[in-house]
């Protein structure tokens, strides 16, 4: 689940919204992560006198957009607050909201979303958000999200694709200590045998997996893709930049193979000169360096991607198949 913040201002709503706007932004990124359940909280609606009329024009604009990114009503809720006087973060006070507002707080809101299943099954996937030396102990500290299987004091981890081999020392989260982590933990890995030279080749975005299944990286792969309201459309040749899991490679679309219609899934058009905006498509991508990346039916944290062109999100999709391993 996500929270997505958006302005009630008058201008500031406009503005976050038109072409390039960074709450649309933010939007389609959170689509193109796979987020099933979206919050949308409302916020400034001090400044508009917590206007109804204001508050219907922003949910109308935003449930429209949400939609035509493939969210269904039921998976967003709307909440109107007041991030400077704390209105409706937790509880509903003011009057001249009550009186036409009756539904959730922020809180009840965000403590109503499904809790997620856990993966612990499958190899261990986790990929690295942080590297830091801890200010007591002075303890290698790797942090990050385990996307899949379980981690436990003494394991031996493969970080990819430096192929550096560690053993965890201890487990936190949020400070709190944790004999085992499993899939869906975001968790801070105290870690040793790792030299001086070995700890300057970690890198944020980088792959933690088990030694004995090493993940594969791949330049290749079949992804299909919606685009979105961009001007320029996709075609072959094109220089872009593949997000996965919050880390760009650089790449370019080596072939368009079909356009789809976006509700039956049926092909409309083989081997299209150009996929236009707002469009399905199946494309091949190669990368300039090797990336893990997996069929998203094999590893859905690692099957999906999104497309960026210009400091702007153009499309995003997941994964079809891989065309070559290099590991």
């Amino acid at each position: 689940a996500a929270i997505l913040v958006v302005p009630a201002k008058i201008g500031e709503f406009e503005t976050s919204f038109a072409k390039g706007g960074q709450t649309k932004e933010h939007a389609t990124l959170i689509r193109s992560f796979g987020v099933k359940q979206i919050v949308v909280a409302i916020n400034k609606m001090d400044l508009v006198g917590w206007s109804k009329a204001r508050y219907d024009e922003v949910s109308k604009t935003v449930v429209g957009f949400l939609r035509s990114l493939g969210y269904k009503s039921k998976q967003i809720t709307l909440v109107p607050v007041s991030g400077l006087s704390g209105e409706n973060l937790t509880e509903a006070k003011s009057v001249d909201l009550t009186h036409w507002y009756k539904g959730k707080s922020l809180a009840e809101a965000i403590d109503n979303i499904p809790a997620p299943l856990r993966n612990g099954e499958g190899d261990l996937c986790m990929v690295v958000s942080d590297i830091y030396k801890a200010q007591t102990s002075g303890a290698l500290m790797i942090a990050g999200k385990l996307e899949r299987g379980s981690v436990i004091p003494k394991d031996k981890l493969l970080v990819m694709p430096v192929n550096v081999v560690a053993t965890v020392k201890s487990i936190t989260s949020q400070g709190a200590p944790m004999k085992i982590a499993c899939g869906g933990d975001n968790v801070e890995l105290s870690v040793r045998d790792i030299d001086h030279d070995q700890q300057q080749q970690l890198q944020v975005g980088q792959i933690i997996c088990a030694p004995h299944k090493p993940l594969h990286f791949i330049q290749e792969f079949k992804a299909k893709v919606l685009t979105l309201s961009a001007k320029i459309p996709l075609f072959a040749g094109q220089n872009i930049v593949v997000f996965s899991l919050g880390s760009g490679k650089p790449a370019f679309i080596h072939r368009l193979v079909r356009q789809i219609d976006r509700k039956t899934g049926e092909t409309t058009r083989e081997k299209p000169r150009c996929i236009p905006r707002m469009s399905a498509a199946e494309i091949v991508i190669r990368t300039h360096d090797p990336v893990c990346i997996y069929p998203f039916r094999d590893n859905p944290a690692l099957g999906r991607i999104s497309i960026r062109r210009a400091n702007e999100t153009v499309a995003y999709g997941i994964i079809e198949s891989v065309v070559q391993k290099l590991s």
